[in-house]
């Protein structure tokens, strides 16, 4: 797995958009969301694993 920490950047609709480049094509991926919680929270989550496939060329 790569790990990448995408910062929230505080916006009017509370969504974090986060890019993913340099993809081979027609090549299988999966991937899954990690939440961390500051040190006043209580827990973070975990999303299932997403699996995906990109396009050819």
């Amino acid at each position: 797995w790569t790990v990448r920490d995408v910062e929230y950047v505080e916006n009017t609709n509370n969504f974090i958009i986060h890019n993913i480049t340099g993809l081979k094509p027609f090549t299988q991926y999966a991937l899954y969301i990690r939440t961390y919680t500051t040190a006043s929270g209580r827990q973070g989550a975990q999303s299932s694993i997403v699996y995906f496939k990109t396009l050819s060329n």
